[in-house]
């Protein structure tokens, strides 16, 4: 991964939907939370920007491990509150 520092952003807001947390000694040390559609990350306690390749990194870390970068989040955001209200 190339360290060169991210230094352009999106003008959006982020929607977090993959959380990735590191634990040390059974206690989460530090939480990244990421949006694959803008191209944002939160990374918790950060003082600097972070390198600019780190999202095709985290995509093909997601992608490895079993989980999804992009999707239609706001169809399975209605999909899942559908099925919830008709299970009440």
């Amino acid at each position: 991964m190339s360290p060169v520092t991210q230094d352009a952003f999106p003008a959006c807001i982020p929607e977090y939907h993959h959380t990735i947390g590191f634990i040390d000694k059974a206690r989460r040390t530090r939480t990244v939370k990421i949006c694959f559609r803008c191209g944002q990350l939160e990374f918790e306690g950060a003082r600097t920007s972070p390198p600019a390749s780190i999202y095709t990194t985290l995509s093909i870390f997601v992608h490895e491990i079993g989980m999804v970068p992009k999707r239609d989040w706001e169809k399975l955001a209605r999909t899942t509150a559908a099925a919830h209200a008709r299970s009440r």
